[in-house]
Order: structure tokens, then C-alpha cells, then sequence
């Protein structure tokens, strides 16, 4: 019984850390990340060859700073909601001056789309628990 319970304790061990280590879930670099994102804001806005590098930088600018914020600890995210909000209106601040009406429009409506939908899910994974 002893030699079941450690070799099933072994075998979860191991698939954790196997799943921890998923290829889907590597760390990108603040640069990739910035690419990516410029990417599909280019993508679903429609950017210009102008306005490509001026999104990108300042996509590189914030991807460091969200990072720092998502990395704290446990206890010291209070005030983390309210910083990533503030960080977020200073972004839309920079990529308003530099999109269109209708693509910083765009944005705003995707950015409201995609934080109902985490939302939703948040919910969703709460009534399952």
C-alpha cells in the first residue's frame, strides 16, 4: 500500500510538472510581446506602414510595465486593479494620438469586448467550483 500511494504521488509529480512546462505556456520577451500585439493591432485596425513602429513602441513601453505589475506577490496587490487601469488609460492616451478616430474606436470596443468576456469566464469558472 505504502509503494502505491509514493508511486501515485511520483506519477502526479510528474504529470504537474510536465504540464507546467507545456510549450504553449512559455515566457515571451517584452519585445515579442510588444511584436504580437502590434501584430494584431495591425491585423483588426488596419495600421499603416506609419503607424506601425510609433504602436510598437509604445507597446514595448507598457508590456514592461504591465509585467512588473502582474508579477508582485499575493500580498501586495492591493492597489493592482487601480494601477493597471491607470496604466491602461496612459496607453490609450499615447494610441489615441497616434490612430484614427475609428481605429482607436475600434480598440476601446475590443478592449470592452475582451474584458466582458474574462469576466464572464471568471463567473463561469466560479460556479463550477
Amino acid at each position: 500500500m505504502k509503494k502505491l500511494m509514493t508511486s501515485l504521488a511520483l506519477t502526479v509529480l510528474i504529470a504537474g510538472s510536465a504540464a507546467a512546462q507545456a510549450p504553449g505556456r512559455e515566457q515571451k520577451t517584452p519585445e515579442e510581446r510588444a511584436q504580437q500585439q502590434t501584430e494584431l493591432m495591425t491585423k483588426h485596425l488596419g495600421l499603416t506602414p506609419e503607424q506601425v513602429p510609433q504602436v510598437k513602441a509604445i507597446n514595448l513601453k507598457y508590456v514592461d510595465r504591465f509585467s512588473e505589475l502582474r508579477g508582485r506577490p499575493r500580498g501586495e496587490e492591493s492597489g493592482k486593479k487601480e494601477a493597471v487601469k491607470d496604466l491602461r488609460e496612459q496607453r490609450n492616451a499615447e494610441l489615441k494620438a497616434v490612430l484614427t478616430p475609428e481605429q482607436y474606436d475600434r480598440m476601446i470596443k475590443g478592449q470592452a469586448e475582451r474584458q466582458d468576456k474574462r469576466q464572464e469566464q471568471r463567473k463561469q469558472r466560479k460556479a463550477d467550483q
